[in-house]
Order: structure tokens, then sequence, then C-alpha cells
């Protein structure tokens, strides 16, 4: 499922400008509540072979709910740095385990050049706890806004060189704009 998304870690240069400039506070003031309300962030912890504290944020809505809401994705991408989660069989807000091997659940973690990237093992028993608060329509068409927290108890180094590398994520928050296809 995650291979369909590997493209939209890459956010165009435009993108990237519109969100630094949102986020350094050179804009106006009803720009920036303008703007603000479209921001879509995912904070979280991590301990183990990396340990801090991350915010990503993108300007533009590339989190999506496909196939009569089924098929969820959320991308949030920025600088180098995205969160992927996905997996079939949302049913609105409610708690979710995202598993490979029952409901396509993937979670992906990518700090950036020259740092590792960390994702959900295809190991049965091995899931991520997602809990979906809100998700309601906002005034602009076909998207969603939708607040959340998930945590990851084990992903694993994508680096061959590391295979027994591992980092726990807790107290991940989110607060997204998603797009409604299908």
């Amino acid at each position: 499922m995650l291979a369909s998304c590997g493209t939209a870690g890459n956010i165009d240069s435009a993108a990237k400008t519109q969100a630094a400039v949102t986020t350094s506070g050179g804009t106006t003031p009803s720009a920036t509540k303008a703007t603000a309300a479209k921001i879509s962030t995912i904070t979280f912890a991590t301990t183990g072979n990396i340990t801090g504290t991350y915010t990503i944020q993108s300007l533009l809505p590339t989190s999506k709910l496909r196939h009569g809401h089924r098929e969820f994705t959320i991308v949030v991408a920025n600088a180098g740095k995205s969160v992927i989660m996905a997996f079939y069989g949302y049913d609105g807000p409610r708690s979710y385990m995202l598993e490979g091997h029952k409901n396509g659940g993937d979670v992906r973690i990518d700090f950036g050049k020259g740092a590792s990237a960390w994702d959900l093992p295809m190991t049965q028993g091995i899931s991520c706890a997602l809990h979906i608060t809100h998700d309601a329509p906002t005034q602009e068409v076909g998207i969603d806004s939708m607040q959340g927290s998930f945590t990851c108890p084990r992903l694993v180094s994508t680096n061959p060189a590391t295979p027994n590398k591992f980092i726990t994520v807790q107290s991940g928050q989110f607060d997204l704009q998603m797009v409604v296809e299908s």
C-alpha cells in the first residue's frame, strides 16, 4: 500500500517555500490565519536508537481517504522528513490497530537525508495503535479535518546495515487536512 504513496513524501519547492513562510512568522496576520487552517501537523516522541520529540508540518493536504472512505493514508512531509500511516478498513472516529498482515497497516517515519527511516515490521502481532478522535468535513469541498493520536511499540530500521535497530513512538498526535476521494 505504501508503494503508491512513495512519491507523496516529496513536496514541490513551492509548497516548501510556502510552508517555510507560514511557519516563520513572516506573513500578515490575516494571511497566517487563512493558511494556518490548512496546515497538517504531526508530533511524536521516540525512544530507542533515536530519542527525541519531533514536529512535522505540511501546508498541502496530502493525506487521503479513498474507496468509499475505507482506505486511509496519512502523509505529512516537509524538508525531507515524513510520517506515513496507511491501512484499509477505516470506519470513522474510533481506535484501530495497524498491522500489515491484518489490514495492510503500515507506519513509516523518515528523519531525512543522512538519517535512517523506520518502518512497522511485517511481523504478526506487532502493530501500531491509532485513535481517531475527530473526522468531519471542512468548509472546503473534498477536505476533511481529522485529529487523533498514535503509538508504535516497535518500528525497525530500514537500513540493511542496521537491521536490529528500532525505535518506539510515544505521544503521537496529529491534526490533519484529509483529501476525500471517491
